[in-house]
């Protein structure tokens, strides 16, 4: 008996050891600030603490990318963004990287709200009630939101899209181009260059596998609109349909179903 005591006690310390030593817990209420990058991690971090801030040097700390937002700099949140309905009440603040309030429910209309330049910021929904009657019933926990806004807007016009060869698996098979035009618009007009890295192109469906590069050397630098390229080749499964996901870094994906079958 004492020696399973011994053992259940060495077990449970070694447990707490482990699971506890790369814990950081720290109270969110002016705001934690940083550079997202690959993975879900942050670099350049530092958790503001009053107007002056603090930088503790941190890096490669997790974001909780479930309440992360993306906008561009001209784009208002959505209440979806949220996970709000159209009929539920609410408070809201908006707090810079600096901790100070910049807009809130009191002396804006969320609907139409813009963010007053590019950066990254914290937005704390509280007091949410929905109206008895309502059907829909969700979670009111009062939510703390980090939104990054991009100072680039990126648009795909789908409807434009044209293919070099009929979109169907033999072609893609064998390669084909894909021709796209997108409008940019630049945060007060600046020039400003967009990367290869920044613009993805994802095909989805059934046992696809295709992969997609960048094959024009337009450099997108301004306001304007653009002719980008894209060559496809891989393997699909035959009569199956898919779609195709344009994607900026910063922004929500814009998607192209293909109607036909491959």
């Amino acid at each position: 008996m004492k020696f399973k005591f011994v053992y259940n006690f060495l077990l449970s310390f070694l447990c707490l050891s482990v699971n506890a030593q790369n814990l950081i817990t720290v109270p969110f209420k002016n705001g934690f600030v940083g550079d997202h990058s690959a993975n879900s991690n942050s670099t350049n971090a530092y958790y503001s603490a009053g107007a002056a801030g603090v930088g503790l040097g941190w890096s490669n700390v997790p974001f909780d990318r479930a309440n992360e937002i993306q906008l561009a700099f001209d784009e208002s949140i959505k209440l979806s963004d949220l996970d709000l309905h159209v009929n539920d009440q609410f408070n809201w603040q908006v707090f810079d990287s600096l901790g100070n309030t910049i807009a809130s429910n009191a002396s804006n209309d969320l609907s139409i709200f813009k963010f007053p330049k590019s950066g990254v910021y914290r937005m704390n929904v509280v007091h949410v009630s929905t109206p008895s009657h309502e059907k829909c019933q969700h979670s009111h926990a009062p939510s703390d939101f980090y939104i990054r806004v991009s100072p680039v807007h990126i648009t795909f016009n789908i409807d434009q899209i044209a293919f070099s060869k009929t979109l169907n698996s033999s072609n893609l098979s064998q390669g084909l181009e894909i021709n796209i035009p997108v409008d940019v618009s630049i945060e007060n007009g600046r020039r400003l260059s967009v990367s290869d890295q920044e613009i993805n192109v994802l095909f989805k469906g059934v046992d696809c596998h295709v992969k997609v590069a960048r094959i024009d050397s337009t450099l997108i630098n301004h306001n304007g609109t653009y002719n980008l390229r894209f060559s496809a080749i891989g393997s699909t499964q035959a009569h199956s349909y898919i779609m195709i996901d344009f994607i900026h870094s910063f922004a929500k994906s814009t998607t192209y179903y293909h109607s036909a079958e491959l």
